[in-house]
């Protein structure tokens, strides 16, 4: 059996899932699609549900999360994987990825922190009673009405976001390895600031202006 790769589950215990490719529009009340084991979105709770005498739940902003994930960092991936992860994180906070490969050259591993987390969340009572006293829109394709009654739709609850990933990159016997921070800073742009993270050659932190999701529940 294969290992489960844990730059998606590495904040299981807490309940959330990571987003294998972070963006920066996710958010609260967000529905979302089933299939297998992917997700794909649908579009917002307040698109299916007509409001009755209860308005849509209002969502409160960067809040703090309140759980132990600062520091915390997953287990060593394939650096083709990370580098993939890495690139969609860049792109949500505007900068390029073209040329990552490069200044990860002599990488055989990366692993990832996120830092600086805050959470914009919505109350699953606040749901259900929106939903209760609403109404299915009589206006959705027949084919997400069935998703629905087939219990493969579901609402996002809370979005775990930060403007701040660090990544470390391991070689071949798993030690750390410098990484090329000029030419990493030349392939993203002066949209997102990249340096050293805690002055070790091989911890990269990228920081963007904007806040970008990287895990629900």
């Amino acid at each position: 059996m294969s290992r489960p790769d844990q730059s998606i589950t590495f904040l299981r215990s807490y309940g959330f899932s990571v987003f294998r490719f972070p963006r920066a529009s996710a958010q609260p009340l967000e529905l979302m699609h089933r299939d297998g084991k992917d997700l794909a979105r649908l579009g917002m709770g307040p698109d299916l549900i007509g409001a009755g005498e209860i308005a849509a739940p209002s969502v409160r902003r960067d809040e703090n999360p309140g759980i132990g994930i600062e520091g915390k960092e997953t287990s060593k991936v394939n650096v083709a994987i990370g580098l993939s992860i890495l690139g969609s994180f860049i792109g949500a906070l505007g900068g390029g990825k073209l040329g990552l490969d490069v200044a990860f050259s002599k990488a055989r591993t990366v692993t990832f922190q996120y830092t600086s987390v805050m959470e914009d969340v919505v109350d699953v009572l606040a749901i259900e009673k929106f939903v209760k006293a609403g109404r299915i829109s009589p206006h959705i394709p027949a084919g997400t009405l069935e998703k629905l009654l087939d219990d493969e739709v579901y609402v996002v609850t809370s979005v775990l976001k930060t403007r701040k990933i660090v990544v470390s990159a391991q070689g071949e016997n798993g030690s750390g390895v410098k990484v090329d921070v000029p030419v990493i800073q030349q392939v993203v742009g002066g949209t997102v600031n990249v340096n050293t993270a805690t002055g070790m050659e091989s911890q990269v932190a990228f920081v963007g202006a904007v806040a970008v999701a990287c895990a629900f529940q």
